[in-house]
């Protein structure tokens, strides 16, 4: 669990029971994150390599990208003088499949599949992880006497691909592996099949938690350029955290609703035959 900055009773995780399992998953990547209500106060970009120190260790390689972005189209982390964005770090493992994306108003921890027999390392592993250095992040905000920020929004996200050959081969043969996509083939109409769709569903998770955002599209990948179908899953939201220690049950909650989702919008076949489903 997250390293609380003072001693508090953390509150109990979501259970989780009877979830569908796979031998083969199509997971690519998982994305655990939390973005503050506002930037913490102070915060340079002099303190990302101070805190780079503290996980040196365990992730020796780092990089830098353009800040996310709020969905209004403003960034949150200005520099005070000049008003500019301040710049994202990434934190990479060894192996750089473990990633901290940091800046003054996120943390974000991914796991990402970087080559064929990386294996998926499964959830309580990826979120034990994320509540690891993000404790340590918390518990380096303290020493260095920065006041704590309050959660405005949690991610989650499962990135799978499908590759062109494994169960589909053009756009009308997609219903084989989602089944609440149909291209209707026929002899009359002018377009012939597409070469390429996209698809995004939002779906309200419960108790005002956020939302499930399922979106299909069609991708080359960067890897090899071979086609395939990229399944996104991501939930958003904070349900009733009201502080950066309360957040696994919201995590608990939105992986339920991700595998179950996955599940409910995939053919039973895709899931026997492709990834290899183990119970249900």
């Amino acid at each position: 669990m997250v390293k609380p900055a003072t001693r508090r009773a953390a509150p109990a995780a979501h259970v989780l029971e009877n979830l569908p399992e796979y031998r083969n998953p199509p997971v690519s990547e998982v994305v655990v994150g939390v973005v503050f209500d506002k930037s913490v106060s102070d915060f340079l970009t002099t303190h990302l390599g101070l805190f780079w120190h503290r996980v040196i260790h365990d992730f020796p390689h780092s990089q830098h990208f353009a800040p996310f972005i709020l969905p209004s189209g403003e960034p949150k982390w200005l520099d005070a003088i000049t008003g500019l964005p301040l710049p994202r770090v990434w934190l990479m493992s060894e192996t750089k499949n473990d990633v901290i994306q940091l800046q003054g108003d996120c943390f974000f921890f991914n796991w990402r599949k970087l080559n064929d027999q990386d294996q998926y390392p499964r959830y309580p592993k990826i979120i034990e992880r994320f509540e690891k250095y993000f404790g340590e992040f918390l518990a380096f905000l303290k020493d260095h006497n920065f006041s704590e920020p309050a959660p405005l929004l949690c991610e989650l996200t499962y990135t799978n691909f499908v590759p062109q050959g494994k169960g589909w081969t053009s756009t009308a043969d997609i219903a084989e592996i989602f089944k609440d996509f149909y291209w209707r083939n026929h002899t009359r109409g002018f377009l012939p099949t597409p070469d390429a769709t996209t698809w995004t569903s939002v779906f309200p998770l419960p108790n005002a938690a956020g939302t499930l955002t399922a979106q299909l599209s069609q991708v080359l990948k960067r890897a090899d350029s071979t086609k395939a179908l990229r399944f996104d899953l991501t939930a958003r939201g904070l349900g009733n955290a009201k502080t950066l220690h309360e957040l696994r049950p919201w995590f608990d909650l939105s992986r339920e609703w991700i595998v179950k989702g996955f599940a409910d919008l995939t053919t039973e076949s895709a899931q026997m035959k492709l990834w290899g489903r183990t119970n249900g």
